[in-house]
């Protein structure tokens, strides 16, 4: 990172805390201009952000998310890496981009066009915690409600409500019963107004979804 960006995002920082409720970043954290952000995101310790768009009351912690989304109400654990890491062909002969790439990475191509997608984008859907040191490789979907344990390398697209783990990681269980997790799908309480949250507080922390579902829904 150059002086120059380094500057701009320490002047940016103070206008996206006039600009969005809550909004809060460490002095040693960064994102770029083309990050956009929500009320009540908060980015601590030496979170990196770049090309990401995010939902309210997301919190990053030491982490390193590029290309994607990521939803409101997640929290992203420490040491995490979200996308941006590229990819590499295993069906070809060979995997430098030398061959399948004009980004000239070596300082030369024998390629005359892009034959290859090398950066592909991470969504992140509404109320996804990520544990520490965990990494999720680019062009991956998780969703609602899910969870990815510390250390868990994820390859590959995590169910709604599901709680995964491992390298490559795996579904160890469920969070809730189907008919729960359909209804917590159509409720899809975090499109709600903060307001109508924190009436229903309670009713969150009681892990009862038939009752949350019957005073929302």
């Amino acid at each position: 990172m150059g002086f120059v960006s380094r500057a701009t995002w320490l002047l940016k920082r103070q206008l996206l805390k006039r600009k969005f409720k809550g909004f809060s970043a460490g002095i040693r954290s960064f994102a770029d201009s083309q990050v956009c952000f929500s009320d009540h995101v908060r980015m601590m310790g030496r979170t990196v952000l770049s090309d990401v768009k995010i939902g309210r009351c997301t919190t990053f912690v030491d982490a390193v998310v590029c290309r994607g989304v990521v939803g409101s109400f997640c929290s992203i654990g420490p040491g995490t890496t979200i996308g941006g890491l590229g990819a590499h062909p295993l069906n070809m002969i060979s995997t430098n981009p030398v061959f399948y790439s004009t980004l000239r990475q070596c300082g030369m191509t024998f390629s005359d066009a892009d034959y290859f997608t090398e950066m592909k984008s991470v969504v992140l859907g509404n109320d996804v915690w990520v544990g520490a040191n965990a990494l999720i490789l680019g062009g991956v979907t998780v969703g609602h409600g899910a969870v990815i344990a510390a250390g868990a390398v994820v390859t590959k697209d995590v169910p709604d409500y599901s709680v995964v783990g491992g390298v490559p990681a795996k579904v160890i269980k469920y969070r809730f019963t189907a008919e729960e997790i359909a209804l917590l799908l159509k409720l899809q309480w975090w499109a709600l107004p903060d307001s109508v949250l924190s009436a229903n507080a309670q009713l969150f922390r009681s892990g009862d979804v038939q009752a949350l579902s019957s005073a929302l829904g």
